[in-house]
């Protein structure tokens, strides 16, 4: 299995240990206990949902896993192509990655939304892709 990320996650998992360590802080020094221990525990929530998104490849198809919400599966006999589109759900001018299934149904990985130049992450996830068919 491989997973693939965006850099965005590293961001987000350094905001939130940062969240979960000004929790430590209130904790230990302030007296703002019942507001430190949510800081911690959401600081920690944030580390676990950033380290568990992206996109993950294997034998059996694709899996995409976004830092909110559910993810999808698309097993491998599934899978009819690979593209890259204009992201249509963003304020941003970015591109995400669409996986179209057998049956003309679109997914789109939002996880890997990116703004200048086709990343490698990209490059890779599509050539493992298109190198099934």
């Amino acid at each position: 299995m491989r997973a693939v990320r965006s850099v965005w996650i590293w961001a987000a998992v350094a905001c939130a240990a940062a969240f979960g360590l000004l929790g430590v802080v209130m904790v230990t020094y302030g007296d703002e206990i019942v507001l430190g221990v949510v800081a911690v525990g959401l600081g920690i929530a944030g580390v676990v949902a950033a380290m568990r998104s992206g996109v993950r490849v294997d034998e059996s198809g694709v899996r995409e896993r976004p830092f909110f919400g559910g993810g999808e599966f698309v097993a491998r006999e599934d899978v009819a192509g690979v593209e890259e589109r204009a992201n249509v759900g963003s304020v941003l001018p970015s591109k995400v990655v669409v996986i179209v299934r057998c049956s003309g149904e679109e997914v789109a990985l939002t996880s890997l939304a990116y703004y200048f130049g086709t990343p490698r992450r990209v490059r890779r996830l599509r050539a493992t892709i298109e190198g099934w068919r």
